[in-house]
């Protein structure tokens, strides 16, 4: 059975006297709200949500929430709808601006009284809680203070539904988080969003209303850390929907990155009026075609206009909409979905939830930014492979370099692991090694690839470990675990007591990933990775005569060992 959702947005409501009118507005039509009720009334589809995306009011004042709580709870009683099945999100006209200017102010005076310097007016957007206050009260008096709007947080409210037995979960966000008295533009607090969306089951097809558009444009109604990191989350966490306003248009359209498909709806004004702007409101319906795996969203759109010589709403019959989405219902294994997203990748479930979720995380970001590639590749004389995760790409972008952080830290703190100082293995164990010491307030030094380390100087190749007993090593990739067998060949590791290797990937087709698996090369050595999901082959011509590959040319060679 279907879904249903009315989507209604930017209201721009305000208390509409002579004394104090400061836009256009349809609410002024004596009979603009009767009409409305009754069109949607009369329409055949029982309505089971209610979306609002914002703009509610125009300036964000007390007296103008008066006017929104009324019309809501009219709208509630007229169409029997239960206020808690409206989901409301603010939008920049939502933000008073005036407390806004004056908390910062404020903020500026005390600077200047100690004689210290003043904060930028960039800084303007911090003062949530103020620029939110009036937002605040009205929202939590409308749900009777069942929910609370919180100002700090980018999802402030979900629920979980049911239609054609497809769990979802619709989601409010607070695309507001960056807007101020001095700049509009829409924002979302990304470091917030992953900590509320690790929360939620992954699994969970997820739908996301909230006032901006969703692609980064140059200009204010754009969402301006789309592209750079909210976009990067809706593969991993099933975010499939989104619902928006801002515009004042109706839109729709599909939004794909790399083999993932999602669908932004955007609607128009439901009362402010003007030349450029749309009257409108949609219903959608939101269905799943089992025999064809797809998510199916039918929008019906409704816009005032003159009609028959009076204005009125008319169902707008050539701009209906059926979009499909390619969707299948994902396949629980031991609570975690089961991937095959690379050549040759295998999915496990042996190891701590937490760095299993990490590990998951590291799958979806090579994925998602394809850093995998096949070729040959020849790393030592008797290490070769036939494909490379670029884990340089992964670590040198700020949000997927905290994943792999975080999933280092976690596996050292999960097994107690002891070290009287980290090394980093090549530039790539610099990065995560270097992070690690700092967490530990351990000494850090780093080492050269042993392959390559006639590439570095002296003084990059020598180590000094005086008085140490354990160590820890770090790199990116682990294999075969020749490198660290050569590297452990110097004198300078005979007094080392115990031995850690550390590896955020372990790509080794040949031996299931254990800690002892290299034990037979140092009898000292605990190996410990992140993720054992991306398999990768091995060269299998035989080592003593070369590889045939590299001597006729057959395949591009990336020789790393010359």
């Amino acid at each position: 059975m279907a879904i249903n959702i009315l989507h209604i947005s930017d209201l721009h409501l305000e208390p509409f006297t002579s004394e104090n009118t400061e836009i256009l507005s349809r609410f002024k039509e004596a009979n603009f709200k009767s009409k409305f009720f009754k069109k949607i009334k009369n329409n055949s589809q029982n309505i089971d949500y209610i979306i609002i995306t914002g703009d509610l009011s125009n300036k964000g004042k007390k007296k103008e929430y008066v006017e929104v709580s009324k019309f809501l709870k009219e709208l509630s009683k007229k169409l029997n709808v239960d206020p808690l099945k409206f989901i409301i999100c603010p939008g920049n006209h939502d933000v008073n601006w005036d407390k806004n200017m004056i908390a910062y102010n404020n903020s500026v005076n005390e600077f200047l009284e100690k004689e210290e310097s003043a904060p930028s007016q960039e800084t303007a957007y911090t003062f949530q809680s103020r620029k939110f206050e009036d937002f605040k009260e009205f929202y939590d008096k409308f749900y009777d203070n069942k929910r609370e709007f919180d100002p700090k947080k980018s999802i402030f409210y979900n629920e979980k539904s049911t239609f054609d037995n497809i769990d979802v979960q619709i989601c409010a966000l607070n695309s507001c988080y960056r807007e101020s008295f001095c700049c509009h533009q829409g924002y979302i607090n990304h470091e917030q969003l992953t900590i509320e969306l690790e929360d939620m089951d992954k699994t969970i097809l997820k739908i996301f209303a909230l006032h901006h558009i969703p692609v980064t444009l140059n200009e204010p109604q754009s969402i301006q850390n789309w592209d750079s990191e909210i976009k990067f989350l809706c593969t991993e966490y099933n975010i499939r929907v989104f619902i928006f306003g801002h515009q004042h248009k109706s839109q729709t359209f599909k939004l794909i990155e790399k083999d993932n498909e999602y669908a932004a709806l955007s609607v128009g004004t439901l009362g402010k009026q003007g030349d450029k702007v749309e009257n409108t409101f949609n219903i959608l319906s939101l269905s799943y075609v089992n025999d064809e795996k797809q998510l199916s969203i039918k929008k019906t759109p409704f816009q005032y206009s003159s009609y028959s010589g009076e204005d009125d709403w008319r169902e707008v019959h050539d701009e209906i909409q059926n979009i499909k989405l390619s969707y299948e219902k994902p396949v629980i294994v031991d609570n975690t979905i089961a991937k095959d997203v690379i050549p040759g990748s295998q999915v496990k479930f042996s190891f701590p939830p937490k760095i299993e979720l990490f590990s998951e995380k590291l799958v979806n970001i090579i994925q998602i930014n394809q850093l995998y590639s096949s070729g040959h590749f020849h790393w030592t004389p008797f290490t070769r492979t036939l494909g490379l995760i670029d884990t340089y790409s992964l670590l040198s972008n700020r949000i997927s370099s905290k994943v792999a952080k975080g999933a280092i830290l976690e596996l050292y703190n999960h097994y107690n692991i002891e070290s009287d100082c980290v090394i980093g293995i090549g530039q790539e164990g610099i990065i995560l090694g270097s992070f690690l010491a700092c967490n530990k307030a351990l000494p850090f030094t780093s080492i050269p690839y042993h392959s390559r380390k006639k590439h570095h100087s002296n003084h990059e190749a020598e180590l000094k470990l005086e008085g140490m007993k354990k160590i820890t090593f770090l790199t990116d990739v682990a294999y075969t675990g020749m490198s660290i067998k050569d590297i452990l060949k110097d004198e300078i590791f005979k007094n080392v007591e115990r031995i850690n290797l550390i590896s955020l990937f372990y790509i080794s087709k040949e031996i299931t990933y254990q800690h002892d698996i290299f034990k037979e090369n140092d009898p000292r050595l605990k190996f410990y990775t992140v993720c054992d999901k991306i398999k990768i082959d091995k060269c299998n011509n035989d080592l003593k005569n070369g590889c045939s590959i590299f001597d006729n040319k057959l395949e591009k060679v990336y020789n790393f060992c010359e």
